[in-house]
């Protein structure tokens, strides 16, 4: 990541989720698990949402490059409707932090939830959110800080995405 920087190829951003999908790499090309990102919801709710928790890595998406959105739609689908739309382009895809923007993703877009504390008629609301946690809501419509790898740096080096997300995977396990 210190080269990456140094060069100019990495740099920090606040990203709105609606623009972050996963990485066709991310999860060994698992993706993202539906489960594991409605529990997430929960879970963060239950012991309040921190800027500082939260490791996010991702890649700018090629304007040209249409994997990113065909394995999101795919997921999407396959999901039978527990995963939020993909409503727009991708601009960005996860290495790091997949299932905390998918979570984020869930709320933003009102997704069906069993979770009582931020859910009206059933389902995910920001704005009752935001009167238990006012922090994770404005996460929801705000976004996270993000360290973005450039899309110059993936095409050079095609391996960097999958080298990127086993390393953060491999942390996450120690």
């Amino acid at each position: 990541f210190q080269i990456l920087e140094a060069s100019g190829h990495m740099y920090t951003m606040r990203i709105i989720p609606r623009l972050i999908g996963c990485h066709p790499s991310n999860r060994d090309g698992y993706g993202i698990n539906v489960q594991d990102c409605h529990s997430l919801a929960s879970d963060v709710l239950s012991i309040g949402f921190d800027h500082g928790e939260v490791k996010a890595v991702c890649c700018e998406v090629a304007s040209d490059d249409s994997s990113v959105q065909d394995f999101n739609l795919q997921m999407v689908k396959n999901s039978q409707g527990k995963l939020a739309p993909v409503d727009c382009a991708l601009k960005y895809a996860t290495l790091w932090g997949g299932h905390t923007n998918q979570a984020l993703r869930l709320i933003a877009y009102n997704m069906p939830s069993s979770d009582t504390r931020m859910t009206v008629g059933g389902r995910l609301s920001v704005e009752k959110l935001a009167d238990v946690d006012k922090i994770y809501a404005d996460a929801v419509m705000l976004g996270v800080h993000w360290r973005v790898i450039s899309v110059e740096a993936c095409k050079a080096f095609p391996q960097l995405a999958s080298l990127v997300q086993s390393a953060g995977n491999c942390a996450g396990q120690l």
